[in-house]
């Protein structure tokens, strides 16, 4: 016969693996999501606009350029260069044009570079 006390145990220790499964499975899948999405779609692509930046013939690029390239849409892009460490200007012709901070710091004012 089952005592009373192991058929308490049992269910309270079922119900906290409930609870656990229940919580932290549902927020380790979603971080598994984020760091495949980081690894296979954002990375690839921080690393084209890093390349696309450094090329010493511009200082500047045009936001449509690089969103093109990079396959995504302007506001994709700016969160992508912000997260490697880009700016943004507005030159003379009101055209949005991106650098990296390292080559164009954030005390200078830069012309149009990339048409």
């Amino acid at each position: 016969m089952v005592s009373l006390s192991t058929v308490l145990v049992s269910v309270i220790l079922g119900g906290i693996a409930g609870f656990i499964s229940a919580y932290i499975g549902p927020k380790k899948l979603e971080e598994w999501r984020q760091e495949k999405h980081n690894r296979e779609w954002a990375e690839p692509r921080r690393e084209l606009l890093r390349q696309l930046l450094s090329d010493p013939r511009w200082r500047f690029r045009n936001i449509a350029i690089l969103s093109r390239v990079a396959g995504v849409n302007e506001e994709q892009c700016r969160d992508l260069l912000i997260s490697i460490k880009a700016r943004g200007i507005a030159n003379t012709k009101s055209k949005e044009q991106w650098a990296l901070i390292s080559r164009a710091p954030l005390e200078e004012v830069e012309k149009d570079n990339d048409d």
